[in-house]
């Protein structure tokens, strides 16, 4: 599975990686196999919103493996 990462995810863990995970998985075993490889970034990628499709996706959001899933860091300020 392809993974995407924007913000402040991509600057600390790359723009992209890819998992190797099965169908059946939701997008929050996902972020908690990224957790577990990347524990300091917990906080980030607990905050960070999942897209899929492109639509905003829970976490218990099935997957099958061949998409993309995207986390992106939700953005503040405007106007």
């Amino acid at each position: 599975m392809h993974v995407r990462l924007n913000g402040a995810l991509s600057v600390r863990l790359g723009s992209s990686c890819t998992l190797d995970v099965g169908a059946g998985v939701t997008v929050g075993d996902v972020i908690e196999l990224l957790v577990a490889r990347h524990p300091t970034e917990e906080g980030l990628l607990r905050r960070a919103v999942p897209v899929v499709g492109g639509r905003i996706v829970p976490t218990d959001f099935p997957l099958t493996g061949r998409e993309e899933l995207a986390l992106l860091m939700p953005q503040a300020g405007g106007s």
